[in-house]
C-alpha cells in the first residue's frame, strides 16, 4: 500500500469509514438474543454457503469472481440486513486469512462488501411492497431491480475507482478491460440468486440440488479462466527467459508494457485495442526466444549474416502468437515493432499508417527504455540525451505523433528522472503480488 498514490490511500480510508458508518447504523438497537431457534438455521446455511464459495474463487483478469453473490444477494432478499451482513462479510475476512493477504486487503475487500450489501438492502426494502419475491406488481419487480443495480454498481464501481487510482490509469480504460467479464458474471448471479431465494421460501429441501449446479457452473468459469491465465503465463515466462538472458535487459518487456499502455490509452479509444496493443507490448520481443545468445548478447557489431538471424524475431513471435486466439489480435503488432515510419525498417518495409498504431508505439517506447538501459556495449544514456534522439527520428525511425505523445506523457508524469531499474523492480512486484 505504501506504493499506492495519494488519492488512492485516501480513497481506500475513506471507503473504510464509511462501511463502518453504514454497519453500524445496521446494528439492531439492543444486542440479538442468541439462543438456537428456527430463525437462525437460515443465516447459518447461507453462511456455510458462503464460506465454501469464498474458498474458491475465479480469477478474471485483475479481479477475483465467486459464485458468493448468489448466497449473499439471496441472503439479502431473504434476511434482515445485520443477518445479510452476517453471511457476507466473515466469509470473506476468513478466505482473506487463510490466503495472508496484506493487511489493508482484506480490510478493503470487507469495506466494499459491507457498503454493497447495506445499500442494496436499503434499496430493496424501501422499494419493496410486502414480499418482494411475489412478483405481482411493478413494485416488486422495482425492489428486485433496484437491489440488483445497487449491488452490482456498488459491488464494481469502488473497485474500479481503486484500480483507476493505483495503477494510475484512466477510469474507463479499467472498467472496459474488466466490463465483459463483470457483466456476465453479475447475468448468472442476478438469475441464480432470485432463483435460490425462491427454492429457499418454498421448497429448501432443493438447496443442496442448486448448491450442486453452482459447484458445476464456478468448474466451467474455472476451467475457461485456467486455460486462458495459464497460456498467458506460458508466453509471459518465455518473455521473462528472453529478458533474463541479458542482464542488461532484465524485466524491460514490464517498462515498454507500462509505457506503451499509457502512449495507447491516449491516442486510442477503443479499450480492446488498447489491451491487444498492451499485451503485444509485453510479448514483443518473445521471437527472441528463437536467437542464439551469441548473437543476442554479442557486444560488437552484428555480421550481415547474423543481423539476418537477429532479424527474423518478429516473424518467430507472430507465429507463436497467432496460435492462440487471445493473442491473435497482437501477431500483427509484435510483427511491425522494427518497421520504421520512412519505410526502411523490417522485416517487410511498411511505412508511415501502413503500420499498426500499436507496433508504431512499441517502436518508439522500446527505443526510449534501450537508450536509458546500461548495455555490455556502452552506458546508458541520460533522459534528456534519449529524448534528443529520439526527436532525431521523428519522421524516419519514429510516428511523429507518437513521438510527441510519449515525450508530452514522460515530462507530465515526471517520469523522466526516475530511476528505471526502480520502475522495472516495481512493475515485477506488482505483477507477482496480482499472481498471488
Amino acid at each position: 500500500m505504501n506504493r499506492w498514490t495519494r488519492p488512492a490511500q485516501l480513497f481506500y480510508w475513506l471507503q473504510v469509514a464509511a462501511a463502518a458508518g453504514l454497519a453500524a447504523l445496521t446494528l439492531p438497537p439492543s444486542p440479538p438474543t442468541l439462543t438456537p431457534s428456527r430463525a437462525w438455521a437460515g443465516p447459518l446455511i447461507f453462511l456455510a454457503g458462503n464460506v465454501a464459495a469464498n474458498l474458491f474463487p475465479i480469477k478474471l483478469r485483475d479481479l477475483e469472481f465467486t459464485v458468493s453473490g448468489i448466497v449473499v444477494i439471496a441472503a439479502i432478499i431473504l434476511f434482515p440486513t445485520p443477518a445479510a451482513l452476517a453471511v457476507a462479510v466473515p466469509p470473506l475476512l476468513l478466505s482473506d486469512f487463510l490466503e495472508r493477504k496484506q493487511w489493508y486487503r482484506p480490510l478493503l475487500n470487507a469495506a466494499q462488501k459491507t457498503t454493497t450489501v447495506v445499500v442494496a438492502a436499503a434499496v430493496l426494502h424501501g422499494l419493496e411492497n410486502g414480499d418482494p419475491l411475489r412478483l405481482d406488481d411493478l413494485q416488486d419487480f422495482a425492489a428486485i431491480g433496484g437491489l440488483f443495480g445497487a449491488y452490482y454498481v456498488f459491488n464494481v464501481l469502488p473497485l474500479m475507482i481503486t484500480l483507476t487510482l493505483v495503477q494510475r490509469r484512466r477510469f474507463v480504460h479499467v472498467l472496459h478491460a474488466n466490463l465483459q467479464s463483470i457483466y456476465l458474471d453479475f447475468v448468472g448471479t442476478f438469475l441464480f440468486a432470485l432463483l435460490a431465494a425462491f427454492v429457499y421460501e418454498s421448497e429448501p429441501r432443493l438447496l443442496p440440488i442448486l448448491a450442486g449446479v453452482a459447484i458445476l457452473i464456478r468448474q466451467v468459469f474455472e476451467l475457461a479462466n485456467r486455460l486462458r491465465s495459464e497460456t498467458e503465463a506460458a508466453l509471459r515466462v518465455l518473455v521473462d527467459i528472453v529478458d533474463a538472458r541479458d542482464p542488461y535487459t532484465h524485466d524491460h518487456s514490464l517498462l515498454v508494457a507500462e509505457y506503451s499502455r499509457k502512449v495507447a490509452e491516449v491516442m486510442v479509444s477503443n479499450p480492446n485495442e488498447i489491451e491487444a496493443i498492451a499485451s503485444a507490448s509485453q510479448l514483443h520481443d518473445i521471437g527472441k526466444i528463437g536467437v542464439s545468445d551469441t548473437i543476442l548478447l554479442k557486444s560488437e557489431s552484428l555480421t550481415p549474416d547474423e543481423k539476418r538471424l537477429m532479424e527474423l524475431h518478429p516473424e518467430i513471435g507472430r507465429r507463436i502468437l497467432e496460435k492462440y486466439s487471445q493473442f491473435r489480435g497482437g501477431a500483427e503488432i509484435v510483427f511491425a515493432h522494427q518497421e520504421h515510419y520512412d519505410g526502411s525498417g523490417y522485416p517487410r518495409g511498411l511505412r508511415a499508417d501502413e503500420i499498426p498504431l500499436g507496433a508504431r508505439i512499441i517502436a518508439v517506447v522500446d527505443a526510449y527504455v534501450a537508450m536509458t538501459t546500461d548495455r555490455p556495449y556502452r552506458r546508458a544514456m541520460t533522459a534528456t540525451e534519449a529524448l534528443a534522439q529520439l526527436r532525431s527520428g521523428i519522421g524516419s525511425q519514429f510516428d511523429p505523433v507518437v513521438c510527441a505523445n510519449f515525450i508530452k506523457l514522460l515530462i507530465e508524469s515526471n517520469q523522466i528522472e526516475r530511476d528505471q531499474i526502480v520502475q522495472m523492480a516495481e512493475l515485477r512486484d506488482l505483477r507477482e503480488q496480482g499472481a498471488r
